[in-house]
């Protein structure tokens, strides 16, 4: 199995847009009020119309098995979503992803942090992100959800 890893194109916008509503339904169980909000849905145009998004996918073959939303923010990187589909979870195309990502954020040079968010709830996600070096700073409280918010610096 071949993976791939790149900035989507507006062609695979569709597909991954579909694989933005999976991922939202399995967000829904981590969520202290499921909203049956589709994550990301008003600013997902925007990452083929702004030049301060990314939007990364990892494939295997011809299918679309995740993606990675990134934003450079005012003082960081900002990851906004990331999903790998649960067939290919535990075998490391979520690090490989992230990996990608971070080798992209140091090639554009403007930050040397990145930031992601996950829901308190969901365990798995909070482990990733940990096991990848990323470090605890804060819990919080968005939209009624809570969360923490963890940071990897990088040279």
């Amino acid at each position: 199995m071949s993976l791939k890893i790149y900035l989507a194109s507006i062609e695979e916008k569709n597909e991954i847009y579909r694989a933005l509503i999976r991922y939202s339904e399995e967000l829904e169980q981590f969520q202290e009020i499921p909203r049956g909000k589709i994550a990301s849905e008003k600013y997902f145009d925007y990452y083929w119309t702004k030049t301060d998004r990314f939007p990364f996918v990892a494939f295997i073959n011809d299918e679309l098995i995740g993606f990675c939303f990134l934003r450079a923010e005012e003082k960081s990187y900002s990851i906004a979503e990331f999903y790998i589909k649960p067939m290919f979870r535990r075998l490391g195309y979520g690090k490989k992803l992230l990996n990608f990502t971070i080798d992209f954020c140091k090639k554009q040079g403007i930050h040397s942090s990145i930031v992601a968010n996950s829901l308190v709830k969901n365990v798995r996600a909070n482990d990733f992100w940990i096991t990848n070096g990323f470090i605890r700073l804060k819990e919080g409280v968005f939209e009624n959800e809570r969360y923490y918010c963890n940071l990897k610096e990088f040279q």
